[in-house]
């Protein structure tokens, strides 16, 4: 009960930290990307949700689905789109969020990015962990690892983050973009004094065993 009751007030502590991340970055002005991420495979924790400006193009012959991506308790796909900045590096962008098709494990239409140079703002997160054995067809991955798509990609690609798209310069269609995070603890308070409860419980019902025996 002890163990279980400190991984509560420790799972509330994260979430503590991470409401304060969201609410310093998420509304925070745009900075330049080469400030935010120097190095292509660096990303420091607290930079998560702070929006970054791009500008460049879309490689948009790079553009894939990353599929089983549930939203709402519907099942769907997410659109990542590369861009290529003024100066050569890349950075991969999640354009939206789509439902699986009608008919059909694939959506009814895929949006297409804005063509030509554009100014792109998007918010960072960090990339995810790749997963042994699960596999995707050709213009689909299954997580988004990042290393791997800098090798499908080529050139200098940030592996240490991706952006969700905030905003384009240039009106165009896209998927359902992520919602602001909910700035809620949870319960994991309530549920770190209930483990220590259980615990006074347990040793008081132990004492009254012993003595009726």
């Amino acid at each position: 009960c002890g163990f279980l009751s400190a991984w509560q007030f420790d799972r509330r502590d994260q979430r503590v930290v991470e409401n304060e991340r969201v609410a310093a970055n998420y509304d925070a002005e745009p900075v330049p990307l080469a400030e935010a991420l120097p190095e292509l495979d660096g990303f420091d924790p607290e930079l998560e949700w702070l929006p970054v400006l791009l500008e460049g193009e879309y490689l948009v012959d790079e553009q894939v689905l990353v599929r089983a991506r549930p939203r709402d308790g519907m099942p769907g796909f997410e659109i990542l789109t590369p861009f290529r900045t003024d100066e050569g590096r890349v950075l991969i962008v999640n354009r939206g969020w789509l439902h699986t098709g009608s008919v059909q494990d694939y959506p009814d239409h895929v949006p297409a990015p804005p063509e030509g140079r554009l100014e792109v703002t998007a918010r960072l997160k960090p990339g995810e962990r790749e997963v042994p054995g699960r596999s995707a067809p050709e213009g689909q991955i299954a997580t988004i690892h990042l290393p791997d798509l800098a090798e499908r990609i080529g050139g200098e690609v940030h592996t240490g983050a991706y952006g969700l798209l905030r905003t384009e310069s240039a009106p165009a269609e896209h998927g359902a973009l992520v919602n602001r995070p909910a700035e809620s603890e949870g319960n994991h308070l309530s549920y770190a004094f209930q483990w220590i409860i259980f615990a006074i419980v347990a040793a008081v019902g132990l004492v009254h065993g012993v003595r009726e025996e």
